[in-house]
């Protein structure tokens, strides 16, 4: 059965992308939102997935929002937070995204090496807590 991904980002063209690679790439299956608000409901109805993949700056719940409210109910599922922006510099905020949480951040733009490689690793990690 493959890893279930929530992939959650207001850029469109981002998203997709990064939903390709996921799914072709890596052959996970992906759950796709454009805000935070959005993700919230299907974090809520789908109990299986591995990874939640978010962006910081989004209309509607941003990421650090998302990343505080899913840590009300889910302490253990596996959250990285990208950005690439924003007011005052991304790191910040990833910084912040970190101590709200996230298991690990990335830098927008992505290097897809390493997004695979980060992903690769949050995946194995869950794998090896179960």
């Amino acid at each position: 059965m493959p890893n279930t991904v929530l992939l959650i980002d207001d850029e469109t063209r981002i998203r997709t992308l990064l939903a390709r690679l996921l799914n072709h790439g890596m052959q996970m299956e992906v759950l796709e939102a454009e805000n935070g608000k959005e993700g919230l409901k299907i974090q809520i109805r789908h109990k299986n997935i591995d990874l939640i993949i978010v962006d910081i700056f989004m209309p509607d719940l941003d990421g650090l929002e998302f990343i505080r409210s899913v840590r009300k109910f889910d302490k253990d599922i596996k959250i990285l937070a990208i950005s690439g922006g924003g007011t005052g510099t991304s790191q910040d905020f990833l910084a912040h995204a970190k101590a709200m949480g996230a298991t690990d951040t990335l830098h927008k733009p992505l290097e897809l090496e390493s997004l695979t490689a980060i992903v690769g690793k949050l995946l194995q990690e869950g794998q090896e807590e179960n």
